[in-house]
């Protein structure tokens, strides 16, 4: 399953134009073995370079472009066919990999997720100064928060514009995440029924081509499985690219 989160506020009403602004920054693989009962999630920077589709202004095809990763949703309409295409990207980048399903997420529901499952406790962490934000004093280095829903969107989008500000980034993403991700486990393992509750919390935000008694089918499965409590990472060598664009080169061997 390819999960995206999309750097805009609201899930559009309508198509957009082709090669709009709405870009993927946050980029994960979830992968269920419902043999093995074990589930993996692998994280892919935004800034990874590699193949993308690109598209004209009436969405016709116009060839492939070497390009971050993050650009390959906004290519599209904003909707679905943005979704395939990052689909399409991250397949190419594995491979050739069979992903079978998607879901993508608008920044706007992060204060509603992290409300949903009861705020997310994270031990802050010190590369950015968060205390300088509005109703982000409490927010010091090293400190245990439980973070508010407009805490945790500062928490998770907020960035250095240095050449490690978005590694860094990442990192807070995955602390969130984990977290995020045992509370609301915990949660479904212990009433199965709450997963509806929390879809329907966040459908106006969630974009997604599974049906509802998938979600809730693949959710309570995932809850039961067995997690490291880790997120791999497609690792590489990163660069200030032209336009002061960060561009990671992915390290295939790794």
């Amino acid at each position: 399953l390819l999960l995206l989160g999309v750097d805009s506020d609201t899930k559009p009403a309508e198509p957009l134009p082709y090669g709009n602004d709405n870009q993927a920054d946050v980029i994960l693989l979830a992968s269920l073995d419902t043999q093995a009962q074990t589930m993996t999630l692998i994280s892919v920077s935004r800034d990874t370079m590699c193949d993308i589709a690109v598209l004209d202004e009436d969405g016709q095809p116009q060839g492939a472009a070497h390009a971050q990763l993050a650009l390959s949703y906004a290519y599209g309409d904003g909707l679905y066919e943005s979704c395939e295409l990052s689909r399409e990207a991250v397949s190419n980048l594995f491979s050739g990999l069979q992903i079978d399903g998607y879901a993508a997420f608008y920044m706007g529901g992060i204060g509603d997720l992290n409300d949903a499952v009861g705020g997310v406790t994270v031990t802050v962490a010190d590369d950015y100064p968060f205390t300088h934000i509005p109703a982000c004093g409490n927010m010091y280095a090293g400190r245990d928060v439980k973070l508010t829903g407009k805490q945790a969107r500062f928490y998770i989008q907020c960035r250095e514009m240095t050449t490690d500000g978005n590694e860094n980034r990442m990192r807070r993403q995955k602390q969130y995440l984990l977290a995020l991700i045992s509370q609301a486990r915990e949660i479904v393992a212990a009433n199965p029924t709450k997963v509806l509750n929390l879809y329907n919390s966040l459908s106006p935000y969630l974009l997604t081509d599974l049906d509802v008694s998938e979600i809730s089918y693949l959710a309570t499965t995932a809850a039961q499985m067995q997690f490291s409590g880790d997120i791999l990472r497609v690792t590489g060598e990163s660069v200030l690219g032209d336009g002061d664009h960060m561009e990671l080169t992915v390290d295939e061997n790794a």
